[in-house]
């Protein structure tokens, strides 16, 4: 076939009225015709096996109109000179729908899209693609669980901005968005009543931020990949304050730990634990420094009472090794060795002059 077909009344020559045109490709209308265009109300079936049925303005669909594909995917809605363009719906076999202001066949301005889960977005769109203000409702879920939501700031199809986020497990976050991912100032506040207000990058805590515990603890300072690191303080529940350095969420470095009683520690911690060099400093005026492992004094260390003075060696808080016991106010000296606490073997008695005395006993 290298002619169209025409079927239907003529006018000057023209296909004019109602008629069926068949054309060399094996495509099809059937519809009105103006002097030989496309013109009203027609069907036209492309070599594809899709159809439109609807409005039709020199030779294109133009105006209210259905177009149908082979892959099952359905659009109703306007045409503008062959593409759709004003109010529209496209629907997909598998029940995902794109409904809204299209340009072009492609939605712009405001629109929805519902997905075949039942989850959708609502709000503004830009070349198809989210943008603008918009919500987003995720999938009925089942019972004793949250429908997640986002209502907020979208670019280029994601998250973008400030916006609101409700997880499925209650948790709440509000704040700066980037590229899908919490970024920016926000608050989080977590299901247990935890909450944290500070800095976030890529979905993490990063940077300065307070978190107050669900136990009444409560952190200042900075973070990174979600865990305290650098400088912060952590008021304890307790009455307890630590001031000073954090690596991976727990006191590591120089800091200082005041506790409920009265006591405080200023020197080093390792991981979470007094450790390396420190003082210690006790409600009734006794200090000790020197050296400390897993929260106990351990190493070498002065330990000073309001009677006496003790410089030696220590083990888990203990006295060990050699040592000197200072005896205040007169000064005498008792030079020996510890063992668990204890005095073992023989000692030296050193008195304020200098003179000595040895006793087996001691």
């Amino acid at each position: 076939m290298t002619q169209v077909i025409y079927k239907g009344p003529l006018e000057g020559g023209r296909s004019h009225g109602f008629g069926e045109a068949v054309y060399p490709n094996g495509e099809k209308y059937e519809g009105n015709f103006v002097y030989g265009i496309r013109e009203g109300k027609g069907k036209f079936t492309y070599k594809d096996s899709s159809t439109y049925d609807g409005d039709w303005k020199n030779d294109k669909p133009h105006g209210e109109g259905v177009q149908v594909w082979p892959d099952g995917r359905i659009y109703a809605g306007t045409f503008v000179e062959g593409e759709p363009t004003g109010r529209g719906q496209l629907r997909k076999p598998d029940g995902t729908i794109w409904e809204g202001n299209w340009i072009k066949g492609r939605l712009e301005g405001r629109g929805k899209h519902i997905m075949p889960d039942g989850s959708f977005y609502e709000g503004n769109y830009l070349n198809h693609r989210e943008h603008g203000k918009g919500i987003f409702m995720g999938p009925l879920v089942r019972e004793g669980k949250e429908r997640v939501q986002y209502d907020g700031e979208w670019a280029d199809g994601k998250k973008q901005g400030h916006g609101k986020y409700v997880f499925d497990d209650g948790a709440i976050y509000e704040g700066g968005w980037i590229d899908d991912q919490m970024d920016g100032d926000g608050t989080f506040i977590y299901t247990d009543g935890s909450k944290y207000e500070g800095k976030f990058v890529k979905g993490k805590r990063n940077g300065y931020g307070v978190f107050n515990f669900k136990n009444g603890d409560v952190f200042r300072g900075t973070w990174k990949d979600s865990k305290p690191f650098g400088k912060g303080s952590m008021n304890y529940s307790d009455g307890s304050v630590y001031e000073g350095s954090w690596e991976n969420g727990k006191r590591h470095g120089d800091g200082e730990l005041r506790g409920p009683h009265g006591e405080k520690y200023i020197g080093q911690f390792v991981d979470d634990c007094m450790e390396g060099q420190g003082t210690m400093f006790y409600p009734d005026k006794t200090t000790f420094e020197g050296e400390f492992r897993s929260d106990s004094r351990h190493g070498q260390g002065i330990l000073t009472t309001p009677d006496l003075i003790y410089e030696g060696g220590w083990v888990d808080n203990k006295k060990e090794g050699e040592g000197i016991l200072t005896f205040l106010p007169h000064g005498h000296k008792f030079k020996g060795i510890w063992k668990e606490g204890l005095i073992v073997g023989q000692g030296v008695l050193i008195f304020r002059d200098g003179s000595r005395w040895n006793d087996p006993r001691l």
